[in-house]
């Protein structure tokens, strides 16, 4: 636990004397308080630490889920987009697909991966798109469950911020 960002969210600048350098519960208790209110307990400051290791954990899961989806999803073997201009395409390749079925036209999936994208392939393009992006949210709603259950420190450090794409059946 960082006491000293613990007692600056429950107490913001609060006025003591000694030092929180050590980091443990006997510097804390050894610190002699000059501030007009009240002293934090140590329950409190343990709580306030929870709830800043909270905010901290689902922030990484965040970001952690953002990467994934925007990492990109593999379909036959070749690696498509997922990043926010790559969806936007997408939509505007719908768009186009829908005034004319019968178009064809080269489409860079990702760096290096050309494909003639027509219907048939958007089609599989899409779905496997929808079902990554459905992933990664579905992660994200799985740790933050989790997150939100934990009580303790220890098991809110137990739930990872890695993201595991489901295994292809």
């Amino acid at each position: 636990m960082d006491i000293a960002l613990a007692l600056g969210s429950l107490v913001p600048g609060a006025r003591f004397g000694g030092s929180l350098t050590a980091n443990t519960r006997e510097a804390y208790d050894a610190l002699r308080w000059e501030d007009g209110r009240s002293k934090p307990t140590w329950s409190e400051l343990e709580a306030a630490w929870l709830m800043l290791a909270r905010e901290a954990k689902l922030s990484a899961i965040h970001a952690a889920k953002n990467a994934a989806r925007d990492g990109g999803f593999i379909v036959g073997g070749v690696l498509f987009d997922s990043d926010a201009p790559a969806r936007i395409a997408y939509m505007e390749l719908a768009a186009a697909l829908q005034q004319d079925p019968t178009l064809s036209t080269r489409w860079k999936a990702s760096e290096g991966q050309w494909v003639t994208m027509d219907a048939i392939k958007f089609a599989e393009v899409y779905e496997a798109g929808r079902a990554h992006i459905e992933s990664c949210f579905g992660w994200q709603e799985a740790r933050e469950q989790e997150i939100s259950a934990a009580t303790t420190l220890a098991e809110l450090e137990a739930v990872s911020e890695t993201y595991t794409a489901p295994v292809a059946a």
